[in-house]
């Protein structure tokens, strides 16, 4: 009987202890609006003018992006929204890596078929233009 009063002593103190985290502030949000701003955002998809299967995804500067495996060599349409302030490198290769060829473009792609990269892309990397 004794074991068991301390048991609920002691899980008592333990509830009445916790706290809660408090959300995150107006600094911490304007930071990471700031941020925002060197991002870029690129839309790829497996057919042509941006219909098939799509993935739309949020990149820093100078940061590669490896496509999704049910992407990779299988896109056929790329845009960049923020092409005022970007310009993209598309990789043949996973990682960025140039050893089959690289495509640059700073505006919507519809149609890859001309380019000779259709249906071959797995990466691309946006380098921010001050």
């Amino acid at each position: 009987m004794h074991f068991a009063t301390a048991f609920l002593s002691i899980l008592s103190s333990l509830l009445v202890s916790q706290r809660t985290v408090a959300a995150p502030t107006t600094e911490l949000e304007v930071a990471n609006t700031t941020s925002a701003a060197a991002t870029a955002n690129i839309l790829i998809c497996s057919d042509s003018q941006f219909n098939g299967n799509c993935g739309d995804f949020s990149i820093g500067n100078n940061e590669c992006l490896t496509f999704p495996s049910n992407l990779q060599k299988d896109v056929s349409s790329i845009a960049l929204f923020n092409g005022g302030s970007y310009g993209c490198e598309a990789y043949v290769d996973v990682a960025c890596f140039a050893d089959q060829g690289n495509f640059f473009f700073s505006t919507a792609q519809g149609d890859l078929s001309s380019t000779g990269f259709n249906d071959r892309l797995s990466s691309v990397i946006c380098s921010y233009n001050l």
